[in-house]
Parts: C-alpha cells; sequence; structure tokens
C-alpha cells in the first residue's frame, strides 16, 4: 500500500464548499494523505469504504491515447445519503508524479448526491484515480464503476522486436517480392513495398486462418491489425536490411549508400606502382569479367579497355570495415 501526500484546495469556482486534493508539492495547512488502493480494471466495480476525515482513496488506471471513460459511484453498493467526489490526475510522469491539475471532476452528477463523470484521456499512461467526499468528513460505502466508452480503452500492447508471427512475416516477404518489378530493385521500393503489404487485404486471410489457442489471432482483428500491423511492417523492413547487401543492387548504387563514403578514387595504369597485394587484387578483378586469361599485371592492363583501372578505396560505417573495388571497361560493360 502506497501512501501520498496531498493538499487542500478548492476544487473547481462552481464547488467551493468541495473538499479536494492537489498532487503538487510544497508546504500547506491541513494536509491529507491519499492512499493508492489499487489498479482500476474497466468493466469491474471498485468497493471501498469511508472510516476517517480526510480519506481519499486512490486508484491507477492505465489507458491508450484517446481513451473515452465513464467513472460513476453507483447507487448500488453505496451507502445512502453520501455525498462524494471523484477527480482524475494525469498522466503519471516517468519519475512516478502526477500533474497537479487535474483532468476530470465531478461532485454530484451521479444519483443523488454521488458523481459521476465521463472523459477523454487525449494521452496514453497511467491516470489517479481519487474518489473523496465533499466535506473530507463522510462516512459509509461506496461503488465506483469504471466503463470504456470508445472501444480499446487499455494500453497497446508493445510487440517485441522479432516479435512478428511467423505466418505474417512470411506473407509479407512473400508479398514485397512479389511487388518488385525485378530483382534489382533499390532499397527504399522494397521498403514502402513492405508498408503496402501490411494492408488489412493481405493480413486479414491470415488473422482468419490463425489455429485456435495462438495468443496474436485472439479477440477482434481490428485489435489484432492495430497491434500486429505496425510490428510487423518494422520486422518486415529489419528483414528486408538483413538480406540487404551493404553495397547495393548494381556497382553504381555503392555511392549512394547512406553507410559507404569513398575515402580514395586512384586511375591505374600500367606504370602504376602496385603492392604485391594490389597486383593480385587487379588480376583477381580481371577475372571477374571473361578475361579469366590473364596471368599478370601487364596484361591486366592489356586486357581493360583504355588500358586503365579505377581503384576505389571505400569505408563501411555500419560495419566498420574497408573495402577496395576495381572498375575498368570490358566491352559494352563495366
Amino acid at each position: 500500500m502506497r501512501f501520498l501526500a496531498l493538499f487542500l484546495l478548492v476544487a473547481c469556482a462552481t464547488d467551493e464548499d468541495v473538499l479536494g486534493p492537489t498532487l503538487g508539492g510544497g508546504a500547506a495547512d491541513g494536509v491529507s494523505d491519499v492512499t493508492f488502493l489499487g489498479a482500476v480494471t474497466l468493466g469491474t466495480p471498485i468497493d471501498g469504504r469511508f472510516t476517517k476525515n480526510g480519506q481519499f482513496d486512490g486508484y491507477t488506471l492505465d489507458v491508450r491515447a484517446g481513451a473515452e471513460i465513464k467513472l460513476e459511484i453507483t447507487h448500488g453498493g453505496s451507502s445512502m445519503g453520501l455525498d462524494t467526489t471523484l477527480f482524475v490526475y494525469g498522466p503519471r510522469d516517468v519519475g512516478g508524479a502526477y500533474p497537479a491539475n487535474q483532468v476530470a471532476f465531478d461532485n454530484d452528477a451521479g444519483y443523488g448526491k454521488l458523481s459521476k463523470l465521463t472523459t477523454t484521456l487525449a494521452d496514453a499512461g497511467t491516470y489517479a484515480v481519487v474518489v473523496g467526499t465533499r466535506t473530507g468528513k463522510g462516512r459509509g460505502k461506496y461503488r465506483l464503476v469504471p466503463t470504456c466508452l470508445s472501444g480499446e480503452c487499455t494500453p497497446v500492447v508493445e510487440v517485441p522486436l522479432g516479435g512478428c508471427p511467423a505466418p505474417i512475416l512470411s506473407a509479407m516477404r512473400a508479398c514485397v517480392t512479389d511487388q518488385l518489378e525485378h530483382p534489382y530493385v533499390e532499397l527504399t521500393p522494397r521498403m514502402n513495398a513492405a508498408e503496402q503489404c501490411a494492408d488489412a487485404d493481405v493480413l486479414a486471410p491470415l488473422f482468419d486462418a490463425c489455429a485456435g489457442g495462438e495468443s496474436w489471432c485472439t479477440g477482434s482483428f481490428e485489435a489484432f491489425y492495430g497491434i500486429y500491423a505496425p510490428a510487423c511492417i518494422r520486422d518486415t523492413k529489419h528483414a528486408i536490411l538483413d538480406d540487404w547487401c551493404v553495397f547495393g543492387v548494381t556497382y553504381r548504387d555503392i555511392a549512394a549508400q547512406p553507410s559507404m563514403t569513398l575515402v580514395k578514387d586512384t586511375r591505374l595504369v600500367a606504370t602504376s606502382t602496385l603492392t604485391a597485394n594490389e597486383k593480385q587484387q587487379v588480376i583477381k578483378a580481371l577475372h571477374v569479367s571473361s578475361h579469366t586469361e590473364v596471368m599478370t599485371v601487364a596484361q591486366a592492363f592489356a586486357a581493360a579497355d583504355s588500358n586503365e583501372i579505377f581503384q576505389r578505396q571505400w569505408w563501411d560505417a555500419s560495419a566498420r570495415r574497408a573495402f577496395t573495388s576495381y572498375e575498368y571497361g570490358a566491352g559494352d560493360n563495366s
């Protein structure tokens, strides 16, 4: 059980005789204590009892952004003649503190002198629902009934990295491949295709065919889609990147890759001074084309168009590795 010091405050201009808490700090006369008794589960009533002066009962409420909720102290389950108040504060910050100003309040909009309020909580997070009595001297039992009015109020489930269900990831990757005009499509169109392949028309058949017992296909399709579509787009893009060559699809792509930096560009000719390692690299570079007969550096330059070879040194920031490429003319190709 946790306690939080609260301070006396006039609740609002139209309820001047209401005793209400503020979650701000500082010194003040008439300090009251709010006792946090647990968490609110939307749709599940909470029963409590006022037994002392200055009593405020607090409950935490976790919601997603835009949740519309109703909080009501109901006639059934509450003592006759009890005059209650309801306050909502939040969302709680990373340090565990609530804003001093309430986001919602009601005195007696419910049955008799009981409280009832409806509010839309714009931000996701943890809110404090505080139940009190108008003068702080009330006695008796109360029943708080929390209701979600917007269909989905509970926090959005965070799917961990790599948590996209295997059937969805496989289908989305196949969809991406089907959308490519040819195997040599650049990275950006592939990433765009990953987003298009999370369309409801693609995912709905997978949801409908899901075997019972799989946690990802329980509940409504709308709830499933809101949770898993963004996560599966993310995981599909990561899979594309895992398969993507850091140099791109063609040689000309290297310079356009965000992680690649051209460090040095050198035009080599037969008279250029080369290390033993560079000589072997030049010979092997010629073997990549049809010049498998090349055995010496002189033969390599003789076979290359214009008798020149371009040596380029690259730095890959993503893996922190250096690479050397050799480009030369070979008829209609380079």
